[in-house]
């Protein structure tokens, strides 16, 4: 779905009222801002980067990957090394970082922390490091009529659903306004459900023992 199929959609609903495009458009935006901000990220926002460099004139600090919204709780930042076995990089606080490694040479990355923008790898590098990082990214700007925001690909009901609503509020629409609400916590509840199934998907399930 591009992004004016999805204006249309709600311009629709609305009793089709074209003269709210540019509110849609921003409306689509900020539940967009919402949805990546929340609690909860969904699998198709999942983003792995398997050549994320490190550069020794750097120092160990390198910026975080444009769109990076937060780190894969599930994996950790890892490198190979020349081995067929990765080396997993510890997360640690900034203090504990600089306190741990205030006096170890320069050598293989071993930990890391989050500053503002930027990742900084402990200890500093002795060469330049290619690293596999798995994170959430958010999806396209939707300031032009695009078709590749993940969003309106995997899940546009979602999104609709909840700038729909945004919009409903704003000009007292209280006929639309279920239907957005409705719509969103329907599609919302998919994406939940999703996430859980490939997460366990493969997984062997036991109940009353431990493995």
């Amino acid at each position: 779905m591009t992004r004016d199929e999805a204006i249309a959609e709600i311009q629709w609903h609305l009793g089709n009222r074209s003269d709210l495009f540019d509110q849609i458009v921003l409306a689509l935006k900020r539940a967009q801002r919402q949805l990546e901000l929340g609690k909860t990220l969904p699998w198709f926002l999942k983003n792995n980067d398997t050549g994320f460099d490190v550069d020794l004139l750097d120092e160990g600090y390198a910026d975080l990957p444009t769109g990076f919204l937060r780190e894969d709780e599930r994996e950790s930042i890892k490198y190979w090394g020349g081995t067929n076995a990765p080396t997993f990089l510890e997360k640690v606080e900034y203090r504990v970082g600089i306190d741990t490694f205030r006096n170890v040479d320069a050598g293989n990355p071993r930990a890391y922390c989050i500053l503002k923008d930027q990742f900084l790898f402990f200890p500093a590098p002795r060469a330049d490091y290619v690293l596999d990082i798995t994170y959430y990214k958010a999806s396209a700007d939707l300031s032009t009529n695009i078709s590749n925001n993940e969003w309106l690909v995997k899940a546009p009901e979602a999104l609709i659903g909840k700038a729909g609503g945004i919009v409903a509020a704003t000009i007292a629409n209280t006929i639309a306004k279920p239907v957005f609400d409705e719509m969103f916590l329907i599609a919302w509840a998919g994406v939940i459900a999703e996430n859980e199934e490939r997460y366990r998907e493969n997984y062997s399930l036991s109940m009353g023992a431990r493995l």
